[in-house]
């Protein structure tokens, strides 16, 4: 009897520890996989060429939102790398859209950004997708410096030249300009609004679990940065706005040269703007350190 009740806890002391290793299995294959666990998806497939910092169990995002984790990421050959994406399986998104590689915080971290495409074919599991790389501020502000001096150049020519025949061209080239120049101004807007929540969030996570005078210092930096970036980012706003006003009186017929020529305020109003995106675009490429870097020792 004694030896029958010896043999049945053995027999459940091996049950509970087959049924301990049968969870601690799963749970390392979804931890290995980077999958969310216990929750159904699909995976996806992009090729890039640089990773960029991209690692297992990073982000995926498509409109802020998170809607999946990075499962793997595989070197192929020197200039092929190899990434899948598990999405959530609620998440349908069309088979053109774009993977974009997408730094975030002050710290290297990356996420990878869904940009939905306009096909009306919902990508599918094993589906590959374009991998592409999000333009970051240095790249938008000389983009934007370069569109804000074309337009200084094109606004002072219409008032140089002589006859209507000469800037014509000019003139019906105009309003596209304006309206260019506006959208990578609100792009840097959003680029400048963003980092100012994420160094505002970073500010605070450090202040909330390290001390020290050097991390109070820091944490004081950050913050004085992230005021800088929202003030920015405002300023663009305003530029921004500005440039879509004067591009719609343009298409409505009230931006003809004789109004430019005729209207100092319209004029100025144009120019002042490409000169304020013009001039904060150059301070961004000479003083990057005034808007994006952060000392940590």
């Amino acid at each position: 009897m004694a030896r029958r009740s010896k043999r049945q806890k053995t027999e459940i002391w091996i049950g509970l520890l087959a049924i301990v290793c049968s969870i601690i299995l799963g749970w390392g294959y979804f931890w290995l996989t980077g999958q969310p666990l216990g929750e159904r998806g699909y995976t996806v497939t992009a090729i890039l060429e640089d990773a960029g910092g991209l690692e297992r169990g990073d982000r995926v995002h498509m409109s802020g939102v998170e809607v999946g984790v990075v499962r793997s990421v595989r070197l192929e050959a020197a200039d092929r790398i190899v990434v899948q994406l598990w999405l959530h399986r609620d998440l349908r998104i069309p088979q053109d859209s774009r993977a974009l590689l997408q730094a975030v915080g002050v710290f290297g971290d990356v996420i990878v950004a869904l940009e939905p495409g306009s096909s009306e074919t919902t990508a599918s599991s094993g589906d590959t997708l374009v991998f592409g790389r999000a333009p970051s501020l240095m790249d938008l502000a000389g983009d934007l410096g370069e569109q804000a001096e074309a337009l200084l150049i094109k606004v002072d020519r219409l008032l140089a030249d002589s006859t209507i025949d000469q800037v014509h061209g000019g003139v019906a080239a105009l309003p596209g300009t304006v309206r260019g120049l506006e959208r990578l101004v609100s792009e840097s807007s959003d680029e400048f609004a963003a980092l100012g929540q994420s160094l505002r969030a970073t500010a605070d996570e450090l202040q909330g679990t390290l001390e020290g005078a050097e991390i109070e210092e820091l944490v004081a930096d950050m913050r004085e940065l992230a005021t800088t970036a929202s003030e920015t980012a405002a300023s663009l706003r305003q530029s921004a706005e500005s440039l879509r006003s004067i591009a719609d009186k343009i298409d409505r017929g009230e931006g003809t040269l004789g109004l430019l020529v005729n209207d100092p305020g319209l004029y100025e109003d144009l120019r002042a703007a490409a000169q304020n995106a013009a001039l904060l675009a150059r301070d961004i490429r000479e003083n990057p350190a005034r808007y994006l870097k952060v000392s940590v020792f």
